[in-house]
């Protein structure tokens, strides 16, 4: 692998991983491997650079800053692969050269395996793509063009854990997961998918009061934070939690049926949370270099 994206946008050298020098450079960079192998055009590079408000200079400084990533590339020890072509750039790749398709195939191999039914290469495949993250995907590189790429991505990887989740869930090892499963919620504070899975492990090894207060925390947030209300499905989750019969929550709903019923109801808030987290993420980061800028 010699591209990261799940994360910081980085490159391989010989000591490991490095972070392209220059916001303009890592906007570029990142454009390149998103559409890999494909033209990316000299228009669609000035609006991931600069948006809506380019300088006169725009496609001559595209042009140097393109020259400055082949030689941070080739510094590194990087064939030269970015290409002029008639319109645009393209940057040649491996499938194997670039993290995100590599987590894209790691996902469709688990889930051949599910299909098959086999649950441990299905779960330790999943484990493996998710291990690819280092955080927010391209979560160093401010650019509004970039972010409906970005959040696609960040929504990919929920799925996946969700998904992890749910096998393990079916195979009765919702302790397997626990540790993990409340790692990616503190990741994710409003998203009611995962804060409902992690629920009903907890509740399933015994932890009800845990799941309980877990979606209390979860309320609060949702009302001070974004203004809305929980959720109807995790609603409906703490109702059979609170409900005085012991097996409100029976192990055969929780790992099957009700899980997918829960994930396909809140999987419409995602992208609106990320995008929000986004920008106010931006707002930090900053908005780039100005018109005026060398």
């Amino acid at each position: 692998m010699r591209y990261q994206l799940l994360g910081p946008v980085r490159v391989r050298a010989a000591d490991g991983y490095r972070t392209i020098s220059g916001a303009r450079q890592r906007r570029i960079l990142a454009a390149l491997l998103v559409d890999a192998n494909r033209v990316v055009s000299v228009d669609r590079l000035v609006d991931v650079v600069w948006g809506e408000q380019p300088p006169a200079t725009s496609v001559q400084q595209v042009q140097n800053c393109v020259s400055s990533l082949r030689r941070m590339l080739v510094d590194v020890g990087h064939e030269p692969s970015i290409n002029r072509m008639p319109t645009g750039y393209s940057l040649s790749v491996r499938d194997d050269a670039v993290d995100t398709r590599i987590f894209t195939d790691l996902v469709v191999l688990a889930e051949r395996s599910a299909a098959k039914g086999d649950t441990d290469d299905a779960c330790t495949t999943l484990r493996r793509a998710l291990g690819l993250w280092h955080g927010r995907a391209m979560e160093d590189v401010s650019s509004d063009a970039l972010t409906p790429a970005a959040v696609q991505l960040d929504e990919a990887r929920v799925r996946t854990m969700e998904r992890l989740v749910a096998i393990e869930m079916t195979r009765g090892r919702a302790d397997a997961v626990l540790g993990d499963l409340s790692a990616w919620a503190r990741e994710q504070p409003y998203h009611e998918g995962l804060h409902g899975q992690l629920a009903l492990a907890y509740h399933t090894v015994g932890r009800t009061g845990d799941a309980l207060t877990l979606i209390d925390g979860v309320r609060r947030r949702l009302r001070t934070d974004l203004g809305i209300d929980l959720g109807a499905e995790l609603s409906r989750v703490e109702a059979q939690l609170r409900a005085p019969r012991p097996d409100a929550v029976e192990p055969e709903r929780v790992t099957g049926s009700s899980l997918e019923m829960l994930h396909a109801a809140l999987v419409r808030l995602t992208a609106a949370v990320n995008l929000l987290t986004r920008a106010i993420e931006g707002g930090r980061l900053g908005q780039g270099a100005s018109p005026s800028s060398p």
